[in-house]
């Protein structure tokens, strides 16, 4: 018998109704729920693997490809200006200010990324090449390139921007909660600053390694990560904000 049952609704709402917030995975790990450890791989291969293990050892500590099905999935990083964002094309200074949401009122001053010129277009620059270069051995998928944004504000005008190009069953762009479950022959990941000038790509939810998890595991042929390059200076010798 679940708490609240034989009640009538009002009451079970009463009885069921929790004011703290309470993470899904807390309600599934306890002790009478079996733990697992991911440990192969059909979808991606040997490189996306070593990278898991790396990232996640608490769970991904023997993580392995399947060599009989898994494809040899390529992975590159790539490296872009990240004084070149440019404000977000949607950002709307001229809200009232007694109707600001929380977020709009904590960001009053600061202009939100949302435009970057030549990380955009090397962006569709690659999606062309992935589309041509595609070789028809391999089992197609839809779509067959998945543009993973860590950020909303960035994924927005991308997604208008791709739209002009390309099909959605060729080009798809999508936030992380869209990128669950799905399996895709080419993968972008993009992240970045939050705010124009601001060096703080690892700030905010870009400092949960789940939602990377989600990112870097959707790809089968190829993997490619779009980082900020950062003035990080002489190891051992890193100041201010550039070294957070």
């Amino acid at each position: 018998m679940f708490p609240g049952q034989g009640l009538s609704p009002e009451d079970r709402t009463r009885v069921l109704k929790c004011t703290k917030p309470i993470p899904f995975q807390g309600l599934l790990c306890d002790e009478e729920t079996e733990q697992c450890e991911l440990y192969l791989s059909k979808r991606f291969g040997m490189r996306i693997c070593e990278l898991a293990r790396v990232l996640f050892p608490d769970w991904c500590a023997r993580f392995a490809h399947d060599p009989r099905v898994a494809p040899d999935t390529k992975v590159f990083t790539m490296f872009y200006n990240g004084a070149e964002w440019l404000e977000s094309p949607s950002q709307n200074h001229n809200v009232d200010p007694a109707r600001r949401s929380k977020r709009q009122k904590l960001d009053q001053g600061r202009c939100d990324v949302g435009w970057h010129n030549n990380l955009f277009c090397h962006l569709m620059y690659k999606c062309m090449v992935n589309l041509e270069q595609h070789n028809h051995r391999e089992a197609p998928t839809t779509p067959q390139i998945l543009i993973v944004c860590a950020l909303a504000r960035i994924a927005v005008p991308l997604k208008a921007f791709a739209a002009k190009l390309f099909s959605p069953d060729d080009v798809r762009v999508e936030l992380h909660h869209g990128a669950r479950g799905q399996s895709v022959n080419y993968v972008h990941f993009v992240s970045g600053s939050r705010y124009v000038g601001k060096n703080d790509q690892h700030q905010g939810i870009q400092r949960d390694l789940a939602r990377f998890y989600v990112a870097i595991t959707r790809a089968r042929l190829a993997l490619y990560l779009y980082r900020e390059m950062r003035p990080y200076g002489t190891p051992g010798d890193n100041q201010g904000d550039a070294a957070r």
